[in-house]
């Protein structure tokens, strides 16, 4: 079993992240059936009321050389990580850095 990497917090949910890949993006699942943000296995769903939040936004790639998971924006608006725009590209996410999706605010935080 692989032992927890990281951890992501939004608001004040903690995600703790586990898989070698995680998809972000808008859930279909109408409001009063799920939480602002959740997470299932490989994935974290945000609520259909983030409409400028892509199906796909975005995907967590873990980097075992690097120990680090890497950001890849497939948006059509575009993520800012640590208030840099990044869009349809990649970015090796640093221990506390910061991820802002159309307003919806994450940091991650590595398991040491």
């Amino acid at each position: 079993m692989v032992s927890k990497r990281a951890q992501l917090i939004c608001n004040n949910d903690t995600f703790d992240l586990y898989e070698d890949k995680i998809d972000i993006g808008r859930s279909e699942i109408p409001l009063e059936k799920l939480a602002m943000v959740t997470k299932q296995p490989g994935k974290i769903l945000l609520v259909p009321t983030f409409n400028r939040i892509s199906r796909q936004h975005a995907t967590l790639l873990w980097s075992e050389p690097q120990k680090k998971y890497i950001f890849e924006d497939h948006s059509k608006y575009g993520t800012f990580v640590n208030e840099h725009f990044l869009h349809n590209s990649n970015l090796v996410l640093e221990n506390k850095a910061k991820l802002t999706l159309q307003g919806v605010e994450f940091q991650i935080l590595y398991v040491r």
